[in-house]
């Protein structure tokens, strides 16, 4: 159904973004099909459990999908297209691959805001987190607590294993997207991230003003300044808003620049 493959269909969207001529459609059926391989493998009085130990089994070992040894910045990995074709990924990118063969498989497993190394989860609705399986798709295994403290350096609490939403594992594959191309100094991939990252959250006030000032830098002032009247809102009066205040005046006089 449509609504199981909208977060795959995202993740393909942004891929998109720097790759717009693949068959977005041909990549749907692909998981669909994996998705059939591994379920052709299933015991036909499997527990759920077992169901998922055997999804991990398939996909990680015998599949061969693995983390990327490749530099971090490298952006193919952040693109599921060329995760599902290369079967290699960031932690993420996996996960999402891991979520949505568990969706066609009726095998409730979610993504983690976890920081640092995303984790996915499997976990039934009615039962408590002892029962549920913590899983790092870039290991290709399933881990315990005290594993997955050790990947993330933090020490996770029961909040830490609420499922992310749709838009957080979005935004969060777009803000790895941005750090490489910052640090390839890609500007123009850089305002599609943030473009993307925008109008996920209009809320965001943090890629509102990186991207404000990307404009800036461009010398793109009409953008800039919708976002900075976008950004300063009724607040006028907040100290806060004084630097956008000043690029506002400036761009508004130009040639009042000199002045006080």
């Amino acid at each position: 159904s449509n609504s199981q493959q909208s977060l795959l269909r995202s993740a393909l969207l942004v891929s998109k973004l720097d790759n717009p001529h693949f068959h977005l459609e041909h990549y749907l059926e692909r998981v669909d099909r994996l998705a059939e391989r591994i379920t052709n493998h299933f015991p036909p009085n499997a527990s759920n459990k077992e169901k998922v130990t055997l999804v991990i089994e398939h996909l990680f070992k015998r599949l061969g999908y693995h983390g990327s040894t490749l530099d971090f910045h490298h952006r193919s990995n952040s693109y599921i297209n060329e995760v599902i074709e290369d079967r290699e990924g960031l932690p993420i990118t996996l996960c999402v691959l891991l979520m949505e063969i568990g969706k066609r498989v009726d095998l409730p497993i979610s993504g983690l805001t976890t920081p640092g190394h995303f984790l996915a989860l499997y976990q039934e609705p009615d039962q408590g987190l002892e029962n549920s399986v913590i899983i790092d798709a870039f290991g290709g295994r399933a881990i315990s607590a005290e594993q997955a403290n050790e990947l993330t350096a933090t020490e996770l609490s029961e909040a830490d294993f609420s499922p992310a939403s749709e838009a957080e594992i979005i935004s969060r594959i777009l803000r790895n997207l941005l750090r490489s191309a910052e640090w390839d100094r890609d500007t123009e991939a850089s305002l599609r991230y943030l473009d993307a990252l925008v109008a996920i959250n209009p809320q965001d006030r943090y890629h509102r003003t990186l991207r404000a000032m990307t404009y800036y830098g461009l010398g793109r002032f009409d953008e800039t300044l919708d976002d900075i009247t976008i950004l300063i809102g009724s607040n006028r009066n907040d100290p806060s808003n004084a630097p956008l205040i000043e690029i506002e005046r400036r761009l508004l006089n130009p040639h009042h620049n000199s002045q006080p």
